[in-house]
This record gives C-alpha cells, structure tokens and sequence, in this order.
C-alpha cells in the first residue's frame, strides 16, 4: 500500500504537466487571436503553436538544473521543488491581459510563462519516472511504469473536460482562463501531498553506500551517452504520434468537416479515456513478453504503417470515419509504446546518475522531436501542399525510436525477446 501511495503522488506533478499542455492545445484556436493576432490566420496559428514549443525547448534546461539536485539531494527534494514553481506560471496565463490591453507585452508574457512551465517540466518527467519505476516491484515494472502514461491522460482529461465546459454558449468570453488558475490551485495541493513522499529504496541504498556523485551529469556524458541518444529516441517515439493525432489530425477535422471546438473536444475525451484504458494493459503485457519488445514491436509497426496511414487519409480527407481510424491506429501504437518506456528508461543508467540521464536526454528529444512536432507537421502541409508531408516527419522518428530500444546492448546479445528481469533489475 505504501508503495502505490508513494507512486500515486509522485505522478501528480506529471498530471498537472500535461494538464496544462492540454489546456493550451486546447485553447489554441482561441489564445492565438488574444496574444498573437494577425491578419492570417496561418500565422496566428503557427504562433501559437510556436509559444507552445517553446515550453518544450526550456526542458532540458530544466531538467539540468533539477536532476542534479535529484541525484544529489534526493527525488523527494527536486519532485517537490519542480510542481512549487510550475504553479506560478500556470496562475500567470489564467491572469493574463490581452494583446489589446497591453500590446507585445501580452505576447512575451505568454512565451515567458511557457519557458517556465517547460523549465519545471524538464525536471518532472524524469523524476517521475525515476521515482516510479525505483519504487516498483521487480517483475511487474512494465505495469507501474504505465502508471506514468495513466497520469499524463488523466490530466488531458481533465484538462479536455475544462476545455469543453469554458466553450459552452452559457461561459463568459473570458472562461478559458478559469482552467489555468484552477490548474495553479492544483499544483498546490500536488505541493502538499508530495511533502509526505518517502525517499527511493535504490537512492537510499546508493547514499549509504557512499555512492553519491559530486557531478552525476558529468560521468553521465562521459559514460553513458548511447544512451542519451536512446532517451532522445525514446521521447520521439512518446510525443510525436501524440500531438500528431491530438493537433494535426484534429486540425483536418477542424478546416475539411468544420467541426467546432466542441466537436473537438468531445473526440479529445473519448481519444484520452481510451488511452488511460488501454495504458495499464499494455504495461501488463510488456511484463509479460518484455519491456523491449513491446516497446520495439510498437515502434516498428509505426514506422511500416506511417505512409499507408497518410496515404489512405489523403483520399478520405472528408471522412469522419476514415480519420477517426488512423487516431485509433496511431493511438493504439503510440500508448503501446508510451506505457512501459519509464521501465525501459530507467535500465539505460545506474541508480547514482539515472535522474541526470533521463531528465536530459528525454527532454532533449522532448524539446527537438516531440514538442516541434505541431509546428513541423503544420509547416510541411504548409509548404509542400501534400497532405502525406507529416507522415516523413512520423516515419523518421518512428524508426529512431526503434533503434533506440533495438541497439541495446542486451537486444544484440540474442537476449532482445525475454528482457525482463536481464534489463529491468
């Protein structure tokens, strides 16, 4: 019991992370026009989306400063000081005056806002994780490390559900910022709750042993920086089919079938609840035929169906139907691969530098693969007129997020297919 409480409060700040990106996804096609407006709706857009993957290029910043206090000082001590300061930010955006009442400020207000939000997240994601996985038991690592990804939609979810309640005909115009403070009063009770955390047994251990590095990142870029590639590939393979369903597939829907913000938002809700469904059963199944190979089918199978799938909506572009089925093809690939990953993360470095590792190289990837992907996706479209232009995009990471898991050392040995207890402990 004491394990899951521990591992229940550790992925609240994971929660409220993608609690907010939610948000500002969400409200995208809405916070363009207040912060950023411009005669083109194209460039409205593409700053908005640009705002947004700003949070993603402060990651690895973050993740420098907190995973070094995580490596030295404790997980307990850098989870609790990344969600106090995500919370002044997230109050910030929900505060905010426009661009009419106060100019460019509004604008450089927002992109600020959203460095720190990716400053504190950078610090998260690989605490969480690290947390996570350190606290599970041995043979079922694949299931607790699904608890990251449960987490993550749990947020959308609520973060989809504000969305849709502030776009009813019944909210003031100003209802979309009563998401972002309410997010702020849940960043402080996840605050509160952290503070009764209990320290990793691994990290315990490690600090008894005298084990504790002066510079973990240090002997991390020395050592270990196949395997920071490897987190890069990791995130690519995590983020991009996501936000190409959650953003670009639901831009189509939006231009072709002119369905409406709600419209959206309802398929969101249904998208994310099928995901948090179907997250804990593909961890259970990586516990069953190895982390690894979940997680190396998931990829490879993304990377083969990428350019049918965007072949078959090019000539389906006005169905409904026909798009809702390449999100569930995506999806389910996607959470196949998202699920046990924290698992398979935390095998790449030893228990004196895996928060230094993870936070870096995960968010490194996060900030140059998986948070560029809206803006990347929209810009090919943009550029090229062919509508299969983001399947490239999916393709190259798919196959870097195959070879992340499939170089592995354990993977060349000839042991690839029964990585359990080989990889994971």
């Amino acid at each position: 019991m004491k394990r899951v409480k521990n591992i229940a409060i550790a992925v609240s700040g994971t929660a409220l992370e993608v609690y907010d990106n939610t948000l500002y996804t969400l409200f995208a096609v809405i916070l363009g026009p207040i912060f950023f407006p411009h005669e083109d709706p194209f460039v409205v857009y593409l700053s908005t989306f640009a705002a947004l993957a700003a949070g993603f290029i402060a990651r690895p910043i973050g993740g420098l400063f907190f995973s070094h206090i995580g490596d030295r000082l404790g997980r307990k001590k850098a989870l609790s000081w990344s969600i106090v300061l995500m919370i002044f930010p997230t109050f910030i955006i929900g505060i905010l005056p426009s661009y009419a009442s106060i100019g460019v400020l509004a604008s450089i207000l927002l992109v600020t806002c959203r460095l720190v939000q990716g400053f504190c997240v950078g610090g998260e994601l690989g605490g969480a994780m690290t947390f996570i996985i350190e606290c599970a038991e041995p043979k079922h690592k694949g299931f607790y490390s699904s608890f990251m990804a449960v987490a993550s939609y749990l947020g959308g979810i609520v973060g989809a559900g504000f969305g849709f309640l502030c776009l009813q005909p019944f909210m003031p115009s100003w209802g979309w910022r009563i998401p972002f403070i309410f997010g702020a009063f849940i960043g402080v009770l996840g605050y509160t709750i952290r503070r009764y955390l209990t320290e990793t047994p691994e990290f315990v251990a490690t600090q008894k042993q005298g084990k504790i590095l002066k510079y973990p990142l240090v002997n991390t870029l020395k050592y270990h920086k196949a395997s920071m590639f490897r987190a890069m590939g990791i995130a690519a393979g995590v983020l991009v089919p996501f936000f190409i369903v959650t953003t670009h597939l639901n831009g189509i829907l939006k231009l072709n079938l002119h369905f409406t913000s709600l419209d959206i938002m309802k398929l969101n809700l249904g998208l994310l609840t099928f995901w948090t469904c179907l997250s804990p059963l593909m961890g259970l199944l990586a516990d069953r035929i190895g982390v690894s190979t979940l997680m190396a089918i998931a990829s490879g199978s993304l990377a083969v169906c990428s350019y049918p799938l965007f072949f078959f909506l090019e000539n389906n572009l006005h169905s409904f139907e026909a798009i809702l089925f390449v999100q569930l093809c995506l999806s389910t690939l996607c959470v196949a691969f998202a699920a046990p990953c924290s698992a398979y993360l935390t095998s790449l470095f030893p228990t004196n530098e895996r928060y230094s590792g993870i936070s870096l190289g995960y968010t490194i990837g996060c900030a140059m693969l998986g948070g560029t992907a809206p803006l990347i996706a929209t810009a090919l479209l943009k550029w090229t007129g062919d509508q299969k232009a983001p399947a490239y995009y999916l393709l190259f990471c798919a196959i870097g997020a195959f070879l992340a898991v499939t170089t592995h050392p354990t993977a060349r040995s000839g042991r690839f297919f029964f990585l359990k207890k080989s990889v994971l402990q």
